[in-house]
Order: C-alpha cells, then structure tokens, then sequence
C-alpha cells in the first residue's frame, strides 16, 4: 500500500520504505561529498584554498591535497616542444596541487600542479610535476615553487600545512 505525502505541497513522495531509505542515503552522499575539503587559506586574499582531509603519511613524509577555485580566469604556462614559441600562456579557473612535507626535516615540496578549464575541476588542461624535464630544466618561477623548500614562519600557509600533515 503506497501513500502521497506531499511535504509543504510541492514534491510527493511515496512512503515506501525502501524508496525513503534510498533518498535519505543519496541525500546524505550528496550532501558529504563537497564538504570533504576543509578551508585552508585565502590566498592573500585571491581565492579560498582549500585542503583534503585525508592527508596520507609513510613515515616522516606526508601528502596532502588542496584545491582552489579562482574569482577570475589566470594563467598558466604550457610547454608544447613542437609549437613555437614552446611555451604558451593557456588560462584555467581552478586548480589541484599536491604536496609532500618531511615533517623531520620540516621542508614541503610541491609535487603536481594540476590545472583545469572550469571551475568543478572537470576538464583538466595540464598537469605539471616536479620530475617533468619542462620544470627541472626551467629557471622560471613557476618552476621554483616545485623545490624543496623549508618550513619559515613567514609563510602562514606552508606553516599550516605542516601542522596539518605532521599533527603537530
């Protein structure tokens, strides 16, 4: 036996056990799923970044994951060896890099750039990484932020993530 409910009048439902049970569960990965990501910083003021919370560690090195979504378009260098001028400025809206923190060492590394056409991170442009002949033979600074640096207390971002990675 089914019965209409109809919540404030405007979506009927069906009473169904099975048919709530299901809704309340999508409902729920739905609604979990965007808020994985937790704030981490705003940029100096550009755009909110934001970080994985599922950081994995082995050992004294630890990966953590942080996305951000820019107010407006930016650009980011393209190397494509056959074209000339070999390195083209593309724009993207939003991005995800991945990071690793020696926390005995106190020193973070970014690992991966990865940059994306839209702002759901859908379409991926390109992904750069600190082993990509592109960045270790470039003095560029893109391609300096891709070194080992260590932990200063200036950096308020680079300071968070290493509590973050290493619970301290």
């Amino acid at each position: 036996m089914r019965n209409t409910i109809n919540i404030l009048g405007l979506v009927p439902t069906y009473t169904d056990m099975h048919k709530f049970a299901a809704f309340v569960l999508l409902a729920l990965a739905s609604a979990t799923a965007p808020a994985a990501w937790v704030l981490l910083d705003d940029n100096y003021g550009n755009a909110d970044e934001y970080f994985d919370p599922a950081i994995k560690s082995k050992g004294s090195l630890s990966t953590i994951r942080t996305f951000m979504v820019l107010p407006i378009r930016a650009q980011v260098p393209v190397y494509d060896p056959s074209s000339e001028p070999k390195v083209k400025l593309k724009l993207y809206n939003s991005e995800l890099s991945v990071y690793d923190v020696e926390c005995k060492k106190r020193t973070i590394r970014l690992t991966s750039r990865s940059f994306y056409l839209d702002r759901d991170a859908k379409i991926l442009m390109v992904t750069h990484g600190y082993k990509d002949t592109f960045i270790q033979e470039s003095n560029s600074r893109f391609a300096q932020q891709f070194k080992v640096t260590s932990i200063a207390p200036e950096f308020p971002k680079t300071v968070r993530m290493l509590t973050l990675a290493c619970k301290l």
